[in-house]
């Protein structure tokens, strides 16, 4: 994120300024997958969820741009305040997003596949290789834990 950057080069001798900031994200995060996720999923649905969790991640991000804006960051703690509260928004927002889309996910995985499926996901987030060395990587090196045969020639792109 890049409120945490610019608070920091704002308040370079201020602490617990960019310190206060940066945890109300995860604040919304913990509020988001503890409370938000579950009671949304129950009023509105998984696929309204999703659709207000990017609409709360915008209006949070939106939010804290308008509130530096118009407070400004002459007083480090009337900044802090308005855009601590608003910070909580995004995290919030993230946990309705992820939590939804990846119980899609697994639900539309045959449940032989879905510890395969959750460790592909997590292992490829954290991988730094092009799409062609992550083309089939699973069916190539593990061809009888999909029921298929590798592909001798690396996919075509468009």
């Amino acid at each position: 994120m890049i409120v945490p950057v610019l608070v920091a080069q704002r308040y370079p001798e201020q602490t617990w300024v960019p310190s206060i900031v940066e945890s109300a994200f995860a604040v919304g995060l913990f509020v988001g997958s503890a409370v938000l996720v579950g009671l949304s999923d129950r009023l509105f649905g998984r696929r309204r969820t999703v659709l207000a969790g990017f609409a709360v991640l915008g209006a949070g991000f939106v939010g804290t741009g308008l509130v530096a804006m118009a407070v400004g960051f002459g007083d480090a703690l009337v900044f802090t305040a308005a855009s601590a509260l608003l910070l909580a928004l995004p995290g919030a927002g993230l946990c309705m997003i992820t939590t939804n889309t990846g119980t899609v996910r697994l639900l539309a995985t045959p449940s032989s596949h879905r510890n395969r499926m959750v460790a592909t996901w997590v292992l490829t987030a954290f991988l730094d290789l092009t799409d062609e060395q992550l083309d089939d990587i699973y069916l190539r090196k593990f061809p009888h834990a999909f029921g298929g045969e590798p592909h001798e020639t690396a996919t075509a792109r468009i």
